[in-house]
């Protein structure tokens, strides 16, 4: 299904707004005479959005014509119709020239004149179409017959390999014979490695089997050109990038660390690409999707917010990020976890450090959040049932300022017991939201008998497995 895949792509190209030099001036003419007197939207794609970027007017003759004399900035542009229909086109070295279409076709009606790379563009598009009706007769057919007519499913197989093979040799004819061009550069971007024979160790005779992975990674860029910032207003860089950092990288900090300095190198000579790259990583290790990634988050704060390596920020977004990479670095999983204090039931002051348990479940929570109502029962109930044996134990730490509402919900849900430490801070003896990063109610933290930071921002149905298997692993470390 790999051609499909391509396909797919090539028929839903999108934009990227990112300013990207071009030659001086432009004059592109659209002509679809079954649009007069209407408008068109000009759009681009930003990650995973689309924006408009212009709206252009159709004459009576279904004639929009762009004229300017600042160069349109490369990569390939959407044009919206109306009835939400739209087709893509190349805006590259070549800023002079006519695509004329009728609808409801557009592809296959394009004709192109003054523009090399959209007459590559729309040759592909149109192989790629004819070559998709057949593959997917092919395809419907054989998901059919495969179990009962394996002979008849061969043959099917071997007719969409060779239309697979075709369209790649289509595609390889262009790179090969106009590698300059934009359209070519596109392609390239598109190719991923091909792994050689895996080698086999002589002594052992065994064949690496990690080698088809790290071949795989060590070459995905290869046939994308870094210097061609037109390349960020095409879909394929941003795939790319988060194929890279998420199905290429183990999502462990360290190795996302690594893969993220693979890439900042990589696009540091150019001012565009790095901006988005830079960019999007702090944007996307900024959410609390998976536990531990905030470390990523404080390592590109530190190492590039805040040495100046990202001039375009303005000084208040800066003072945010160097505000909750401070916030977050004193948390990050492995650092010992800060002490605070509060009053039980009874008015005890109690500090976090005191109480001895080989585990420490610490909820930071609110008897007036709904959520908060469903999870710390369920939290109460794994507890109790699969962790209160095994010595763990549980503070939770209510942020209410009164404590009416607290010793209530305690009493109604039966929130006691030996190992389960109920607390309040009705004298403000302590900042629980500053020290621990309290952005939403409830908030969790698992500690080990040292009181070190080994799990957060887990619900309250996962924590019994996770300190579960995690003490299963250290045993089994230390055997």
């Amino acid at each position: 299904m790999m051609i499909m895949k391509r396909m797919i792509l090539l028929l839903t190209v999108t934009l990227l707004s990112v300013t990207i030099s071009a030659q001086e001036g432009y004059h592109i003419t659209i002509k679809i005479p079954e649009f007069k007197d209407t408008t068109a939207i000009l759009a681009y794609h930003l990650g995973n959005s689309k924006y408009i970027k212009d709206t252009l007017e159709f004459d009576s003759e279904g004639v929009i014509e762009m004229k300017g004399d600042q160069p349109i900035d490369r990569g390939m542009y959407l044009l919206v119709v109306p009835g939400e229909k739209y087709f893509e086109f190349i805006i590259a070295d070549d800023q002079d020239f006519t695509l004329e279409t009728h609808a409801p076709d557009f592809v296959e009606n394009m004709k192109v004149s003054g523009s090399l790379d959209n007459d590559l563009f729309y040759r592909d598009m149109k192989n790629i179409m004819t070559k998709r009706e057949a593959y997917e007769k092919a395809s419907a057919r054989y998901q059919q017959i495969k179990e009962e007519n394996p002979d008849s499913a061969a043959i099917l197989k071997e007719t969409m390999e060779k239309l697979d093979s075709e369209v790649r040799s289509f595609r390889a004819e262009i790179k090969k014979d106009y590698p300059q061009t934009f359209y070519a550069k596109f392609l390239m971007a598109l190719d991923e490695p091909e792994i050689p024979e895996i080698p086999v160790d002589p002594e052992t005779g065994e064949a690496d089997s990690s080698y088809p992975y790290r071949y795989y990674k060590s070459h995905y860029f290869d046939g994308f050109d870094f210097s061609d910032p037109g390349l960020l207003r095409t879909p394929v860089y941003h795939q790319k990038l988060v194929t890279f950092m998420k199905d290429l990288t183990p999502q462990l900090p360290d190795s996302v660390i690594a893969s993220a300095e693979y890439i900042l190198k990589k696009v540091e000579g150019d001012s565009v690409l790095y901006q988005y790259t830079l960019a999007w990583m702090l944007n996307r290790y900024a959410k609390r999707e998976i536990m531990g990634m905030d470390k990523v988050y404080v390592y590109l704060a530190e190492e590039y917010y805040m040495k100046g390596k990202a001039p375009w920020i303005s000084k208040d977004q800066l003072k945010k990020i160097v505000h909750d990479a401070l916030a977050l670095k004193p948390l990050l999983i492995g650092n010992k976890a800060p002490d605070f204090v509060g009053q039980d039931p009874e008015g005890k002051i109690i500090s976090m450090y005191s109480i001895d348990a080989p585990y420490l479940i610490v909820a930071f929570w609110d008897a007036d959040c709904g959520h908060c109502r469903k999870e710390i029962p369920k939290l109460y109930k794994g507890w109790k049932e699969k962790l209160r044996d095994k010595g763990v134990k549980v503070l939770a730490v209510s942020l209410e300022l009164t404590d009416n509402h607290w010793r209530k919900f305690i009493a109604e849900k039966s929130l006691s017991d030996e190992g389960w430490i109920n607390t309040i801070d009705l004298d403000g003896l302590d900042d629980y939201r500053s020290k621990y990063d309290i952005k939403a109610t409830p908030t969790i933290y698992i500690l080990d008998k040292d009181k070190k930071i080994i799990g957060k921002w887990l619900g309250a149905d996962q924590i019994p497995d996770f300190i579960l298997n995690y003490d299963k692993r250290q045993k089994e470390e230390k055997e």
